[in-house]
């Protein structure tokens, strides 16, 4: 069996998507590498496309809905110390109801901010989007003409309203490299995906 060396590894894939340029580049370096290391190559590399394509209209704003929640959760806090004030005042023997107000206003608090917090770490450590099903979005990919099958899928979160996607697409042979790359591109682009780096390549 041959060693692949003709392809670029996932995490130049993934910068390749950020960067969207430098492809060129990339390829070269991964052909002077297969020939320093005299193993042939096991598919055929024929084209390489990154392209970007624009966010959708109603993008959602970290900031803002920090901002919202922050104001709510004073507002939530600010009617506990209200409320434990006013009971106190007429009831002094109840003064426990300060600190029972306080636990169950900031449980309050912190069950309408979990979502924003899931959000924000799945962003930091770049996973999948729980809108996107990686195995459905592979299926359909796969159906296009002229393609027989699909590696190295790769999807994640850029920020939180944009997704990129990396993938090699192992091509039939006679295939028009330009127009599978063109319809896989617009396949992913129904699935909501912003960001797309694609790599053809044929079985020798």
């Amino acid at each position: 069996a041959h060693c692949d060396t003709s392809f670029l590894d996932s995490n130049k894939s993934e910068r390749r998507a950020r960067r969207g340029a430098g492809d060129a580049d990339n390829l070269a370096n991964s052909r002077n590498i297969n020939e320093a290391n005299g193993a042939p190559p096991a598919y055929k590399v024929l084209d390489i496309d990154a392209g970007r394509t624009a966010p959708p209209k109603n993008s959602i704003n970290v900031n803002v809905r920090s901002a919202y929640l922050h104001v709510l959760g004073d507002l939530i806090q600010s009617a506990g110390v209200a409320v434990a004030g006013l009971v106190i005042y007429f009831h002094p023997g109840w003064k426990i109801l300060d600190p029972i107000c306080t636990y169950i206003f900031s449980t309050m608090v912190l069950l309408t901010t979990r979502k924003l917090f899931y959000d924000v770490i799945g962003v930091l450590l770049e996973r999948t989007p729980d809108s996107m099903d990686p195995a459905l979005i592979r299926r359909r990919i796969a159906m296009e003409a002229g393609l027989q099958e699909v590696v190295d899928l790769h999807i994640w979160s850029i920020t939180f309203d944009q997704v990129a996607l990396t993938a090699r697409l192992v091509a039939k042979n006679n295939t028009n490299r330009q127009s599978l790359l063109d319809q896989v591109k617009q396949q992913c682009q129904s699935f909501g995906v912003h960001h797309t780096t694609l790599e053809v390549v044929e079985k020798p």
